[in-house]
C-alpha cells in the first residue's frame, strides 16, 4: 500500500540519537497495521534505528530514535531506572481547577492495542497488577473543556489515556475510552517534551516540540458563542 511521506521535523541529531517531532498518524515503528512508521521513513540501508520509546499511532511530538545499539540499550536502562522524564499537553473533557497526582492500578497483563482496564488504589484485586501515576496540571479552561499538561511518574502503554478516562476527564478524540469525537480521527494528545542524559554520566538534555496549532483551533472553536 502506497502513503505520501509525511513532513519530520528533526529535533536533534548526533551519532547516539535522533529525535523527532511524530507527526500523528505514523507508527513509531513497524507494527502489524499498514500504517507508515518512523523507523521505515527515516532508515538508511544498512544503518540502525531503533524508536528508544513508543507514542501511540494518532499521539504527536517528541519521540526518541536510538542510532546504535548501545543507545537503545542505555535508552531502556534509564527508563529501568526512571530517568527519562515526559511531558504532554493534551485538551481534556471536564475541567478541574487544581494540580493533581491520581494513581491507579491495572492488569499486569494486558496486551497492547487492548483497553486497559483501571482501579482505584488500595482496592484488592487478583493476579498480578501495575501501579501508574502521572500529574495533571491545569492551563486554560475553556467551556467544558481544558488543556492540561501531563507530567508522567510511571511509563504504562496507554496510561495517560486511560487514566485521564477514569477520573472523568477523557481526552478529546480518544474514542477508544469514551472522550469525545473530533474530526479527521485527531487525537488531542501530544509529547511536548523529553529529557534524559545522551551519555552515561551527564545530565539531561531537554527536547521540545510544541503543541499542534489545530489545539488552539480547537479550543477557539469551543469558546465561540452560539
Amino acid at each position: 500500500m502506497n502513503f505520501e511521506k509525511p513532513q519530520i521535523e528533526i529535533l536533534f541529531e548526533d551519532a547516539w540519537w535522533l529525535v523527532v517531532n511524530k507527526p500523528p498518524g505514523v507508527m513509531s515503528q513497524r507494527g502489524k497495521r499498514l500504517l507508515p512508521n518512523i523507523v521505515d521513513l527515516l532508515k538508511s540501508p544498512k544503518s540502525f534505528l531503533s524508536a528508544a520509546h513508543r507514542l501511540d499511532t494518532n499521539v504527536s511530538g517528541v519521540l526518541v530514535l536510538a542510532k546504535t545499539a548501545q543507545s537503545a540499550r542505555f535508552f531502556h536502562k534509564l527508563l529501568l531506572e526512571r530517568r527519562v522524564r515526559k511531558l504532554y499537553r493534551a485538551i481534556l473533557s471536564n475541567p478541574f481547577q487544581r494540580s493533581w497526582l491520581p494513581q491507579c492500578w491495572i492488569n499486569a497483563g494486558v496486551k497492547q492495542g487492548q483497553k486497559l482496564i483501571l482501579f482505584p488504589p488500595f482496592e484488592q484485586f487478583t493476579g498480578p497488577v501495575k501501579s501508574c501515576r502521572l500529574e495533571l496540571s491545569p492551563l486554560r479552561a475553556v467551556e467544558n473543556n481544558l488543556l492540561a499538561e501531563i507530567k508522567l511518574h510511571t511509563g504504562v502503554f496507554h496510561q495517560i489515556r486511560a487514566q485521564c478516562a477514569f477520573h472523568n476527564c477523557p481526552i478529546l478524540g480518544d474514542t477508544k475510552y469514551g472522550g469525545p469525537r473530533l474530526s479527521g480521527r485527531r487525537l488531542a494528545l501530544h509529547a511536548t517534551q523529553v529529557t534524559f542524559p545522551l551519555r552515561p554520566g551527564k545530565t539531561g538534555h531537554t527536547m521540545c516540540a510544541s503543541e499542534p496549532t489545530w489545539f488552539e483551533e480547537v479550543l477557539a472553536t469551543k469558546s465561540r458563542p452560539k
